[in-house]
């Protein structure tokens, strides 16, 4: 199974999660599910809001305990965040892709991450107060093709510059059917 590959544990890999953080920043995932074995009073003490959904737990991207691009509970993190890992990271043990390539690939995210950000902040600056992933959630679930409209027209210029960075994560970092299967959104 890849996820258990030595390659994916090593210091190189460890690096590259430490220089991205798009899975727990809010940029690819808008939340994460627990599961029984989390300790979900652990993850209060940092912070990390627990909710319930579905008879679900649950909690809500970005996480409190992303800092500088690193997990300031990594030892007690979520089994889900012990799991995860992203399509970069997988193409990187494999030699599929270099080191370097995929360092460029992440700075490649951040810039167009940052785009949107400022865009957002320049265009309304409301929208920059959940994540990104939540953002582009909610743009595609409009209740009316007229909501839709109406945001492009008032949003178009942000909302094209969102969909190319998800484009981008989507081809780079995302593994469709292991978050489906786990239920990350």
């Amino acid at each position: 199974m890849m996820n258990d590959s030595t390659n994916l544990k090593s210091e190189s890999a460890m690096e590259l999660c430490r220089s991205c953080g798009l899975c727990c920043d809010g940029t690819l995932f808008s939340g994460a599910p627990l599961e029984f074995i989390d300790n979900l009073a652990k993850l209060e003490a940092a912070s990390i809001q627990i909710l319930m959904q579905d008879e679900q737990h649950y909690f809500k991207q970005p996480c409190p305990a992303h800092c500088d691009k690193g997990c300031g509970i990594y030892d007690d993190r979520p089994k889900i965040c012990q799991q995860f890992y992203c399509k970069l990271l997988i193409d990187e043990a494999a030699r599929d892709i270099s080191a370097w390539d995929a360092h460029a690939l992440i700075n490649q995210a951040q810039a167009l991450k940052k785009t949107v950000q400022e865009s957002l902040r320049c265009t309304d600056a409301s929208m920059t107060e959940i994540s990104l992933a939540q953002l582009w959630k909610q743009w595609n679930n409009s209740t009316s093709a007229e909501q839709g409209q109406i945001y492009r027209r008032q949003h178009g210029v942000v909302f094209m510059q969102m969909a190319a960075l998800r484009r981008f994560l989507d081809k780079h970092f995302v593994l469709d059917n292991w978050c489906e299967m786990k239920g990350l959104e």
